[in-house]
């Protein structure tokens, strides 16, 4: 009886620690196997987000492009607008500049045709010069005025263009950058055969105890 039971202990010892040694390793499996598949999700994620980065890269890009070539066409019609301008201004002060030539010589030949000499003629020659003088400085004073305000809206034009250029700018400065990959999940190695050599061991030794304990006859009473 003690034997048998002995036995049966042993065995379901032994059956216990080789079925928890494979449940351990089971599971230990099952945990690298569900690391692995987080980490694979854990490079999709990242694959696609470095994709969508370097997509949206691109189109702000050809965007830059084509706010910096607007931005050089606006300044390119302003100054031509100025040159136009002052091509006008030049032109109005030559036939000014014209008018008055004649004016001074038609004055100058009808004194001469009057028949005064003397002062008067010299005092009305004097007129028609000082007349002629201070209206070419009246042409050559507005065209100064006009080429100093020129200058200021052409420093405008240069202020507009460069603060168009550093906004294009501002959404390109800095590049995208790879995202790190992230790190491999450690691999449980699950647990050692030690222990389940321990528990086999621990169930022969308790088998053996039995054994013994069945060679070993009763005390005999004395009578």
């Amino acid at each position: 009886m003690t034997l048998g039971l002995g036995a049966a202990k042993a065995g379901m010892g032994i059956f216990g620690a080789i079925a928890g040694q494979r449940d351990a390793v089971a599971q230990a499996r099952a945990q690298n196997k569900a690391a692995v598949e987080r980490y694979k999700y854990q490079l999709k994620i990242r694959e696609r987000e470095n994709l969508n980065q370097n997509q949206l890269w691109s189109t702000k890009l050809s965007n830059y492009d084509l706010q910096m070539n607007a931005a050089d066409r606006a300044a390119s019609r302003a100054y031509g607008v100025e040159d136009l301008k002052q091509s006008q201004r030049l032109k109005k002060a030559a036939f000014t500049t014209q008018e008055l030539n004649r004016q001074m010589t038609r004055k100058a030949g009808v004194g001469a045709a009057s028949g005064k000499s003397g002062r008067s003629v010299s005092r009305g020659d004097r007129n028609i010069e000082a007349a002629f003088v201070r209206g070419n400085e009246m042409v050559v004073e507005n065209l100064l005025s006009a080429e100093v305000a020129r200058q200021y809206r052409e420093l405008g034009i240069a202020d507009q263009l460069q603060s168009a250029r550093n906004t294009a700018y501002s959404n390109v400065a800095i590049a995208p950058t790879v995202s790190m990959a992230p790190m491999e999940p450690a691999q449980l190695s699950g647990p050692g055969s030690s222990g389940m050599i321990m528990g086999i061991g621990n169930s022969l030794l308790g088998l053996a105890g039995s054994f013994q304990d069945a060679q070993i006859p009763d005390p005999e009473i004395p009578e």
